[in-house]
């Protein structure tokens, strides 16, 4: 099992599932896969690990991936 330093309360764990939730949403539908919710679901994770908690700015962290994805598609 993993161990984490990070100790989530329900309401914070709550409250990231909703950022989750609203990036997920952003994809395309042929994108919201489990691979990528997971990816996402990390990425946030990792950003409030740092102590963040702006939900605009846990979601920018969460779309990372695909957003460089796009830009480089472009």
């Amino acid at each position: 099992m993993l161990a984490s330093p990070n100790v989530y309360s329900p309401e914070e764990l709550n409250f990231l599932h909703q950022v989750l939730d609203e990036a997920v949403r952003t994809l395309p539908i042929q994108l919201r896969t489990s691979v990528s919710q997971s990816r996402i679901a990390k990425r946030i994770l990792d950003c409030a690990a740092t102590g963040e908690r702006n939900r605009v700015e846990l979601r920018i962290a969460g779309l990372a991936d695909f957003n460089d994805a796009g830009k480089s598609a472009a």
